[in-house]
């Protein structure tokens, strides 16, 4: 094992990742730590899609679980417009928007704890941020996944196609060819997923460098 320091913080490096340690180029920064919030309220929404517990710890605890990289005026609009609902068990609804879910660390005032972030294809700089390893990541269109997808070795991978996009071929190209050099490590899944209509789904697994 190697003991490795950052900051203030100490961690340990199993043998099969030692030869990935490499020295930054620019000062090192402390990983910032999962920071609780405290006299933050939870919308209706949010507690009718989860539970009234679990939303309590989503809102009052900031953690980075996830990271979307597509065309961020899109996916802003989406994400703070009320376009979804949830049905309560009288059979009314209550409407919200999918940042009281995902709560993306752009769209949140510094007060209110967040539990994803939102990047821009183009972005520059974009590469420094693979230093953050959530457990997901997101690819909102084919450029977004050819550009950036050899970057996370460490989080699981979800890349999201249209067919009406210019780059779609380009994009399932790549994909097929990770998908045949890791068929061998191709596993049967327990969960049946099942898309909407209209929408394709391919699915591989690889063993995580």
């Amino acid at each position: 094992m190697i003991r490795l320091r950052a900051g203030n913080e100490w961690y340990i490096i199993p043998p099969k990742l030692a030869l990935q340690v490499e020295f930054p180029v620019k000062a090192f920064t402390s990983p910032s730590k999962r920071s609780r919030h405290t006299n933050v309220t939870t919308s209706n929404f949010l507690a009718h899609f989860l539970n009234s517990e679990i939303a309590k710890v989503v809102v009052s605890r900031s953690h980075l679980d996830c990271i979307i990289i597509g065309a961020t005026n899109f996916l802003s609009k989406e994400i703070t417009e009320p376009l979804f609902a949830t049905k309560e068990t009288n059979g009314g609804f209550v409407t919200g928007e999918l940042q009281d879910i995902i709560r993306v660390r752009k769209f949140t005032t510094d007060s209110a704890a967040y539990r994803s972030d939102i990047y821009y294809t183009h972005g520059k700089g974009l590469g420094e941020k693979s230093q953050e390893i959530p457990d997901v990541i997101i690819f909102d269109g084919a450029t977004s996944f050819i550009k950036w997808q050899s970057l996370w070795h460490y989080s699981h991978l979800i890349a999201l196609f249209d067919q009406t996009d210019s780059n779609f071929d380009a994009a399932i190209q790549v994909f097929n060819e990770e998908n045949i050099k890791k068929g061998s490590d191709r596993v049967a899944f327990s969960n049946d997923f099942k898309p909407p209509v209209g929408m394709s789904l391919s699915i591989y697994q690889e063993t995580r460098k």
